[in-house]
């Protein structure tokens, strides 16, 4: 009996020992990895008048493809717009706002070095002149819950 405890005593520390084994993984950094986030931004409208605000926008991965970002405005326009991402680039011509339906540009770019962004919408008025597009810039740093 003392012989069969001992060999499970054994056999036990040798599984235990095996299942706390480092394994090593590759690490996948997927393309989007720097660019998604929640951003403290200053908004600012310059056109066709002025109104500024502090908020938060919200970058977020697709599940259509890896080239794809969700921008997101809650508070200030309430906007949530599809954008195509090209390193930590991203923008969209003639893009659909999926909130208002209405027909936005935007380019806009992270600095990951910096933890910060800048964006810039145009709302199309479709009236022919650029002067009754609403314009709408944004700058900020990355969310992290303590000082922002």
């Amino acid at each position: 009996m003392k012989k069969i405890t001992k060999m499970i005593s054994v056999l036990s520390i040798g599984i235990l020992a095996w299942g706390c084994t480092e394994n090593e993984y590759d690490k996948v950094v997927l393309p989007y990895t720097n660019v998604v986030g929640e951003y403290v931004v200053d908004m600012h409208l310059s056109q066709p008048f002025v109104v500024d605000d502090h908020v938060t926008i919200v970058i977020s991965n697709t599940a259509a493809a890896e080239d794809s970002l969700w921008l997101e405005d809650a508070n200030f326009y309430e906007s949530k717009v599809r954008v195509k991402m090209e390193g930590n680039k991203f923008f969209t011509t003639e893009g659909d706002d999926l909130l208002h339906g209405e027909v936005v540009n935007i380019e806009g770019e992270v600095f990951p070095e910096k933890d910060s962004i800048h964006v810039e919408w145009r709302y199309l008025q479709m009236s022919g002149d650029p002067g009754d597009d609403y314009v709408v810039e944004a700058n900020g740093v990355i969310y992290n819950g303590i000082t922002n």
